[in-house]
C-alpha cells in the first residue's frame, strides 16, 4: 500500500512538473510559457533588454517552439529570444517600433520572419546566425538594417527591403550564401562595409541614384 502511494505520489509530482507553466513579470510586461512551447509576451510598453544570456526563459529555451507578441509591447528587447534553437514561429504585432539587438540571435529553427510596417529600426545581430531562415520581409517604416544583422543567414534566398530603408549596415548579409537577388530601394543611402559579402548566390543587383556611399568590399565574393 504504502509503495502503491509512493509510486502515485511521484507520478502526480512528474506529471505536474512536465506540464508545469512558467510567468515572469518584468516591468510591467508579462510573459508566459505554456507547456506546449508558446511563449506569450503581453502588456504595455517596452519590453526589457537582457544581458548576453539574460533572459529569465533562458534556461528554458530549449522547450520555446512559438513567440506570440501582444498588441502593445512596443519594442523586442535586447537578446530576448537569444539562443532559442527550436523557435520556429514568431508572431510581432504592429505596436511594436523596434527590434533589439541580438534579438533572435541564433534562432537556427526560424525559417521565415514578417517585420511589420511599424518597425523603425533592426539592431545589430538581431537575426545573425539564424541558419534556417529563408525569407524575410522588411516593413515600409525600417529606416536602418542594423550591423550583422542577418550575418551568416545561410539558407536566406529570398529579402524583400522596405521603401523607407536608409542605410544598410556593415556585414548585414555577410555569408549569406544563398541570396539569389534583392531590390535595394530607393530610399538607401548607404551601404556599409562588407554589407553583401560572400552572398555568393547573386547574380544581378541593382543599386539605385539614391546611394551615395558604398563601403569598402560591400560585394566582395559576390556576383
Amino acid at each position: 500500500m504504502r509503495k502503491t502511494l509512493l509510486l502515485l505520489l511521484f507520478t502526480l509530482f512528474s506529471f505536474s512538473a512536465i506540464h508545469a507553466e512558467k510567468s515572469w513579470e518584468i516591468d510591467g510586461i508579462k510573459c508566459n510559457l505554456s507547456d506546449d512551447g508558446t511563449l506569450t509576451i503581453s502588456g504595455t510598453g517596452d519590453m526589457p533588454d537582457y544581458e548576453f544570456r539574460g533572459a529569465p526563459w533562458y534556461n528554458d529555451r530549449g522547450k520555446i517552439k512559438t513567440v506570440v507578441i501582444k498588441d502593445g509591447v512596443t519594442n523586442i528587447g535586447e537578446n530576448a529570444f537569444l539562443e532559442c534553437s527550436n523557435l520556429t514561429s514568431v508572431t510581432i504585432p504592429n505596436s511594436v517600433t523596434s527590434i533589439g539587438p541580438g534579438a533572435f540571435w541564433v534562432c537556427k529553427a526560424l525559417t521565415s520572419i514578417i517585420i511589420p510596417n511599424s518597425v523603425t529600426s533592426i539592431g545589430e545581430e538581431a537575426f545573425q546566425f539564424c541558419e534556417g531562415l529563408t525569407s524575410v520581409t522588411i516593413g515600409n517604416s525600417v529606416k536602418t538594417i542594423g550591423d550583422h544583422a542577418f550575418h551568416e543567414c545561410s539558407s536566406l534566398t529570398s529579402v524583400t527591403i522596405g521603401n523607407s530603408v536608409k542605410s544598410i549596415g556593415g556585414d548585414a548579409f555577410n555569408g549569406c550564401s544563398s541570396l539569389t537577388s534583392i531590390t535595394i530601394p530607393n530610399s538607401v543611402t548607404s551601404i556599409e562595409y562588407r554589407a553583401f559579402v560572400g552572398c555568393k548566390s547573386l547574380t544581378s543587383i541593382t543599386i539605385p541614384n539614391s546611394v551615395k556611399s558604398i563601403g569598402i568590399g560591400a560585394f566582395q565574393e559576390s556576383i
